[in-house]
């Protein structure tokens, strides 16, 4: 008979043991990844569901706690992620007896990432596709390319302390602006409050820079990632107003300007919204590989058309678990 759980501290090494079997490409990331979901909150560990059966785990699923305002209305959830059963039990539906118990202990949960069966398994329990994120790539100056070749990550220290118009790089959580509205009340936008600003992006997990616009109050998080060996800078997260595409475009702008600085010479960007789609392609950016389906249990039902046009959900790559892993 299999058990459906939450785990407590002393199953850590069992779980990162588990993980590294099911994710051997995270090698010896496996464990600084767990210990960083772990950190969200005191209580943050409980928060990992396990299939277990004579003391083995045979499946997972974590949680991590949310907020977001819809029309300006403020509601607490969780993110869903790193949803796995072990193939030989699917065949016997313990995989959605799982999703059945985990929805029982989080009525109100969503997701971004979902591969096209567990999507079905999602929208068969009810569940409902409010957009996609879309990763774009885009060429900011080929003239990089050689100086970004085994470079590896770029330090904090490297990147300009201002830039821009109004921009200033955040050297610590205690000069972030308090957070306490939505940039756009018409909007799905997920929650910015301290706990999740000060657990997110101030940390020594990856080297995360804060930019600060001390005119209009705008922020963005950027990072570097490495891919085929050649360093990329990520607009990981940032808040604007999004009537327009002017808050955006300075934005982008800016980033480009900090990646010359930094001499990088491709940016990635999140997108799950029809004006970032805009601003991104105004630049040549290009959409890649599959979308991450954004599912949510709540209904939106009056919202259609807003999440057809791509005119619902402000979503971005650091709502996304793939992120972290990158």
């Amino acid at each position: 008979m299999y058990n459906f759980k939450h785990i407590i501290r002393k199953d850590i090494p069992q779980l990162v043991e588990y993980n590294k079997q099911r994710f051997p490409e995270r090698g010896e990331q496996t464990k600084p990844i767990i210990d960083f979901w772990v950190a969200r909150h005191s209580d943050a560990v409980s928060d990992i569901l396990v299939v277990e059966k004579d003391g083995k785990f045979y499946g997972q699923e974590f949680y991590s706690r949310m907020s977001f305002y819809y029309k300006g209305v403020y509601e607490e959830a969780h993110w869903c992620f790193d949803l796995i059963v072990n193939e030989d039990l699917r065949k016997d539906c313990v995989g959605l007896d799982f999703m059945q118990y985990a929805l029982g202990e989080y009525p109100n949960y969503y997701c971004t990432g979902s591969g096209p069966n567990a999507v079905k398994l999602h929208l068969a329990l009810g569940k409902q596709l409010l957009g996609d994120i879309r990763k774009y790539v885009g060429l900011i100056n080929p003239l990089w390319f050689v100086t970004s070749l085994f470079r590896g990550r770029i330090a904090k220290s490297k990147y300009p302390k201002t830039i821009g118009k109004g921009w200033k790089k955040v050297e610590t959580f205690d000069e972030m602006p308090k957070l306490k509205q939505p940039f756009n009340v018409n909007l799905f936008e997920v929650g910015r409050d301290a706990i999740f600003l000060k657990w997110r992006f101030f940390n020594d997990f990856h080297p995360y820079v804060v930019y600060v616009n001390g005119i209009t109050g705008d922020y963005f998080v950027v990072t570097t990632i490495v891919q085929k060996h050649i360093t990329a800078i990520v607009l990981l997260d940032f808040r604007c107003l999004l009537n327009d595409t002017n808050a955006f475009e300075q934005i982008v702008e800016t980033t480009h300007k900090i990646a010359n600085k930094i001499h990088v010479p491709i940016a990635i960007c999140g997108s799950s919204h029809a004006v970032i789609d805009s601003v991104l392609e105004s630049h040549h950016y290009k959409s890649i590989g599959r979308p991450r389906p954004i599912i949510g249990t709540k209904k939106y039902k009056t919202d259609k058309e807003a999440i057809k046009n791509r005119a619902f959900a402000f979503v971005t790559l650091a709502e996304s678990d793939g992120e972290i892993t990158w």
